[in-house]
């Protein structure tokens, strides 16, 4: 998190908001929608799939661009989390120059 949160610090107008659980960030996507959510794969209480599922089934967040982030890096793993929906998927350690790509484009639509 304090690596994403000093390369999201490159882009002044854009925050990032860092929860604890799969749970959280449901709970506060509901709340108010973000542009976009960056979402690790394996979670404590759920993994980034069966958040996608849940964010995509709510009317209030199924719009939400979501980037996975996660060390897995095999083809079958990334491939499944593009079939899921997920708009980029990025392995740790993260490319910066991807994320700050990722965030330009969120920032512009």
């Amino acid at each position: 998190v304090e690596v994403l949160q000093a390369v999201v610090a490159l882009r002044p107008g854009i925050a990032l908001e860092a929860v604890a659980s799969g749970t959280q960030a449901l709970a506060r996507a509901r709340l108010d929608p973000p542009d976009l959510m960056l979402l690790d794969m394996n979670l404590g209480d759920m993994t980034g799939a069966e958040l996608a599922r849940s964010l995509r089934a709510d009317p209030i967040t199924a719009a939400i661009p979501l980037v996975a982030v996660s060390a897995d890096a095999l083809p079958q793993q990334i491939d499944a989390a593009l079939a899921q929906g997920f708009e980029a998927y990025l392995t740790k350690p993260v490319d910066f120059k991807a994320l700050l790509r990722l965030l330009d484009e969120a920032a512009a639509r």
